[in-house]
C-alpha cells in the first residue's frame, strides 16, 4: 500500500476507487452490431455472388463510365442481401479498391437492373431499419487512427451522401467503440 497503516480508511478507499477508475477506462467496449443488418468489406464477396448477365454487365460499365481511383478494377464479384422495397436482391458490387481497402461501391437493384448509387469504404454498415431503405455508411481508412466517415440514404430512387466527417483521435476511438472495425457477414 502506498501510505501502509498510517493511512486513514477514507484514504485508503478514495485510493482503491482511484486505481479502479483508471484502469477501467482502457478496457475495449464492444460495438453492438444489432444495430447492423451486416458490416461488409471486400471479403465478404464472391465472384459466384454476382449474376452473370445484365448486372454483371452494369457493374462493368458503371466502372468504365467512372473510371477507376484505386489500384485494381473488379466489378466482377458482389455480396447479395435485400435492402427493401424491390422484389430481388440487391447487390453491392466493389467496383475498385485502393492499397488500404479502400473500396468503390456500387449499390445494384436486380429488378430492373440498375445501379441505385455508388457509396465508398473499406466497410460498409448497414443499419437495421424496420421499413423503407436502410441508412448505409461508409467507412475508408486514411491510416492507423484515422478514417472518413459517410453517412448515405436512400432518395429519389438512389442512395446519396448525406454527410461526410473525418475521424480522428478522440473521434475515431468513439467510432471504433460504437460502430466496430470488422465485417459481419454471412456467405
Amino acid at each position: 500500500m502506498i501510505c501502509g497503516d498510517k493511512c486513514p480508511r477514507q484514504i485508503r478507499v478514495c485510493l482503491v476507487l482511484i486505481l479502479m477508475t483508471v484502469s477501467g477506462s482502457g478496457a475495449a467496449v464492444k460495438p453492438d452490431v444489432r444495430q447492423f443488418v451486416a458490416v461488409i468489406d471486400f471479403d465478404c464477396t464472391a465472384p459466384s455472388s454476382l449474376p452473370q448477365g445484365e448486372l454483371a454487365n452494369l457493374a462493368r460499365q458503371t466502372t468504365q463510365k467512372l473510371g477507376s481511383r484505386g489500384v485494381a478494377v473488379w466489378a466482377d464479384r458482389a455480396w447479395a442481401l435485400d435492402l427493401g422495397g424491390e422484389p430481388g436482391p440487391e447487390y453491392l458490387v466493389p467496383l475498385d479498391c485502393g492499397a488500404t481497402g479502400n473500396c468503390r461501391w456500387a449499390v445494384l437493384a436486380s429488378g430492373p437492373a440498375r445501379l441505385l448509387g455508388t457509396v465508398d469504404g473499406a466497410l460498409i454498415y448497414i443499419h437495421a431499419h424496420s421499413s423503407g431503405w436502410p441508412e448505409l455508411t461508409g467507412y475508408a481508412s486514411m491510416g492507423a487512427g484515422d478514417g472518413v466517415v459517410t453517412s448515405y440514404v436512400y432518395r429519389n430512387g438512389r442512395y446519396v451522401a448525406k454527410s461526410e466527417r473525418e475521424v480522428r483521435d478522440a473521434a475515431f476511438e468513439k467510432f471504433a467503440q460504437s460502430y466496430g472495425l470488422q465485417s459481419h457477414c454471412e456467405k
